[in-house]
């Protein structure tokens, strides 16, 4: 997989890139150039508060370079900044504000050239979702922050969304294997991307559980491992309750009542028998 880190080494090869192009004036280059030092001082600082004035900062100066000025770079350095505020995006998957702050300046250089930022997102996160390793603790927050803090994110997971259910419903026997896991914050996590795909993904997880012919043995898998949550093998409290959010969640996503009562009552059969049944619309 695509490891993605930021260093100030690269910020600065990025600035001589820029500093070579004939045709962006001066003015634009030293603004570029100021915007890439708040980009190092976001890396650098151990701060929470200097982290994010930094950061404010840097956005509002991407936001005042003309978009024309942003539009003339090359396409190799547009490549080469998106790179940049990926990898602090990934750095900080544990702060949503900063996320989504991050996040808006990928919007901007979006607007520039959507093809380059999408393609750079979508790149990542196929790495990610088509690696032979089954998720670990750190790849469940990356997706997690996609899902709900990146725009572009959650349109790559939208198309990818039963490889990401694969990889989830790979991952709940090591989940599962023993009490500490169980009771950990891998199992946590593992249940709150469940419970973000069910709600940011509704039309995606509605074909793969009311529809026969889109079925997925994943997501069967994963209804009964949030019921075997849900029923007591996790002590967590929050784990449970997040549990039963998710499937709430999931009960939400049917078309029509007479989707919603079948689904109901496939979850009373789970409830009762602990078995393995998918929700079917006949």
């Amino acid at each position: 997989m695509t490891i993605l880190n930021f260093s100030s080494g690269q910020a600065d090869a990025v600035l001589k890139s820029v500093a070579s192009e004939d045709q962006i004036s001066c003015d634009v280059k030293d603004t570029l150039r100021k915007f890439l030092q708040k980009l190092t001082e976001n890396a650098r600082s151990a701060g929470k508060r200097s982290r994010e004035r930094s950061l404010d900062e840097a956005s509002q100066i991407l936001q005042k370079i003309p978009k024309e000025a942003l539009g003339s770079l090359k396409p190799a350095a547009l490549h080469q900044f998106v790179r940049l505020v990926l990898a602090l995006q990934l750095e900080a998957v544990t702060s949503s504000s900063t996320c989504r702050k991050l996040d808006q300046m990928l919007q901007v250089l979006a607007e520039i050239n959507y093809s380059i930022v999408f393609e750079e997102v979508k790149q990542y996160l196929l790495n990610l979702l088509h690696q032979k390793q089954v998720f670990s603790l750190k790849d469940l927050q990356i997706v997690c922050m996609f899902l709900e803090d990146s725009t572009l994110g959650r349109e790559v997971l939208k198309a990818e969304c039963r490889t990401l259910l694969n990889k989830v419903a790979e991952l709940i026997p090591a989940v599962l294997s023993d009490e500490a896991t169980r009771n950990g914050p891998l199992c946590y996590q593992t249940v709150k991307i469940c419970l973000q795909v069910f709600q940011l993904l509704p039309g995606q997880v509605t074909l793969m559980v009311y529809c026969k012919e889109s079925a997925n043995m994943s997501l069967r898998d994963i209804l009964e491992f949030l019921m075997r949550v849900i029923l007591g093998e996790v002590s967590s409290r929050d784990t449970r309750l997040l549990a039963g959010t998710a499937v709430a969640m999931l009960l939400t996503t049917a078309t029509d009542s007479q989707c919603a009562a079948s689904a109901a009552w496939s979850l009373l059969q789970i409830t009762k028998h602990r078995s393995s049944t998918i929700f079917n619309c006949t």
